[in-house]
């Protein structure tokens, strides 16, 4: 192996080879495709349920907190992880109010929310990333910022 071989091959990058390396996926995307499904669900059974605390709903709202919890406690090693962060934010501790309403007039000049809505939307475009719509249309999105 001639000297510019060697300097370019992946043993001397420091790359490794294996396929485990190779196929490694951000935990978080999991977690929030988990977490997204539970919530998603949560929306569409509650208007048919007049008991909130029914068994389904409280286990529907069960995996939704897991995987919160869990996406906590995770560092995003990737931009989509990092996506999947941050919309975790929005949809959480982001506007309450329904868009239209008094208080989101008020909410579209807070400047975290507006801070999020533009640092979401930078992950978007850098990454090629769809623009997140929120579970429920009714609220503030960010592209409402």
């Amino acid at each position: 192996m001639d000297r510019r071989t060697f300097l370019t091959s992946s043993a001397a990058l420091g790359v490794t080879a294996s396929p485990s390396a190779a196929s490694t996926i951000d935990p978080l995307v999991d977690m929030f495709a988990r977490w997204e499904r539970a919530k998603r669900r949560w929306y569409s059974l509650a208007p048919e349920h007049d008991d909130l605390e029914g068994p389904e709903m409280v286990e529907v709202w069960a995996e939704k907190e897991a995987m919160y919890d869990q996406m906590l406690i995770t560092r995003a090693n990737s931009l989509k992880g990092l996506r999947c962060q941050l919309v975790l934010l929005w949809e959480d501790d982001g506007p309450l109010f329904m868009a239209g309403s008094d208080g989101s007039t008020t909410e579209r000049k807070d400047p975290a929310f507006i801070l999020m809505a533009r640092i979401l939307a930078g992950l978007e475009s850098m990454a090629a990333f769809p623009s997140w719509q929120n579970i429920n249309p009714k609220m503030l999105s960010p592209s409402q910022f």
